[in-house]
């Protein structure tokens, strides 16, 4: 190639390179202003959550904050956590025994959870024992920085097994993924919480709460705690001969802070008192729960 053509392209491809790059690194500008997409709303009650979630966090205005913020999934898809409770503000917490509002915000969720309606078969107000790990979540740093201030009380299983149903059916329902299980110490005379899936000879169905002055009798908290378990299981209460028994168990407590194991009715100094309706086994171990048993054998450890 002549050496003048040849120098020429080679200028011009120079020139070019001199047009084009400042154009792909400085590009024309748009009038106009740039945008951002605004944060999400916040959630509603019953939204289901991919993490599961325990206590909360505060933010460095004393907020409830949650970065990241969460993942929100359908119910019907493996899930951590559900919203079961959402306010636009957390009430102040001055003068309430010292807890946060976050704490107390928790502590009503938590009697939300256990005042889910009446158990069929029953006559008193028992409570199913659940096995739940309950938390508070709020906006993220957009959210906050939008002025969004709501808190949520999150649920999911306390051992943060997922889920793919809703709290609501798995509540009503008395569900196996809520038993509460436990293992008697022997030298101890008290029982530790355990998952069901591992050996126990306890299994705790429901907790009733008992006035200062109350006339109920042990034969009627009997009674109810039997018709408690038949509910609870599908199946006829247990009896001895099954290697399982229905049984109560009564903690009065008192203005000095004692508490003690007592026969209902309850002493006429107590304060108020808690019972316990349980099922315990003749000393054989359990490896899973019998809610929702029904006709199928008993889970006997091998």
């Amino acid at each position: 190639m002549d050496r003048r053509i040849s120098g020429g392209l080679m200028l011009m491809l120079a020139l070019l390179a001199v047009i084009v790059v400042p154009k792909v690194l400085n590009p024309a500008s748009v009038e106009g202003a740039a945008s951002v997409a605004p944060p999400p709303p916040p959630p509603s009650a019953g939204d289901c959550l991919l993490e599961p979630f325990s206590g909360y966090t505060d933010s460095d205005s004393g907020r409830v904050q949650t970065d990241p913020a969460p993942t929100f999934v359908a119910c019907t898809e493996s899930h951590g956590a559900e919203i079961h409770r959402i306010v636009d503000v957390l009430p102040p917490s001055a003068g309430r025994d010292g807890l946060t509002a976050a704490e107390h915000f928790m502590g009503d969720c938590w009697s939300d959870l256990h005042a889910e309606g009446r158990i069929a078969g029953t006559t008193l107000h028992w409570q199913w024992a659940l096995e739940l790990q309950l938390g508070v979540i709020g906006p993220d740093h957009r959210q906050s920085a939008a002025g969004q201030q709501w808190a949520a009380c999150t649920v999911g299983l306390s051992r943060g097994e997922p889920l793919t149903t809703t709290f609501d059916q798995l509540v009503r329902n008395g569900d196996p993924a809520l038993g509460s299980c436990g293992r008697v110490e022997p030298t101890q005379g008290w029982a530790m919480s355990v998952p069901c899936n591992e050996p126990h000879d306890l299994e705790w169905v429901g907790y009733l709460g008992i006035d200062p002055g109350s006339q109920l009798t042990q034969d009627e908290v009997d009674a109810d705690c039997t018709a408690l378990v038949t509910a609870s299981t599908g199946r006829d209460a247990p009896t001895t001969a099954d290697g399982i028994r229905v049984a109560t168990d009564t903690t009065a407590w008192y203005t000095s802070a004692d508490s003690q194991s007592v026969a209902l009715p309850l002493p006429p100094d107590a304060a108020g008192g808690w019972t316990s309706c349980e099922i315990r086994t003749d000393g054989r171990m359990l490896v899973g729960s019998l809610r929702r048993l029904g006709d199928a054998p008993l889970p006997w450890a091998p």
